[in-house]
């Protein structure tokens, strides 16, 4: 039901935060060295950390009741910054 426990699963949230900086590394640092200007570069790992916030807090909208939509769009901003 909805009353249930708060039980993070450990593994899955470190797994989460190795596999965020290594979507960077593989997608964003490449760009780098590339001949890309610098600000390109941050571009798109802006659109990357919004993307990958994107999924999480949509996902949390979608599925936690009390999940507002300034905490949404708060998250996603955040993401794009990270």
């Amino acid at each position: 039901g909805q009353g249930g426990a708060f039980a993070p699963r450990g593994p899955a949230a470190i797994l989460v935060y190795v596999l965020i900086p290594a979507g960077a590394v593989l997608f964003v640092r490449p760009m780098l060295g590339a001949g890309v200007p610098v600000w390109q570069a941050f571009a798109l790992g802006a659109v990357y950390g919004c993307v990958v916030y994107g999924v999480d807090d949509l996902t949390n909208f979608g599925v936690i009741q009390k999940w507002t939509v300034p905490i949404t769009t708060i998250g996603i901003a955040g993401g794009s910054l990270a």
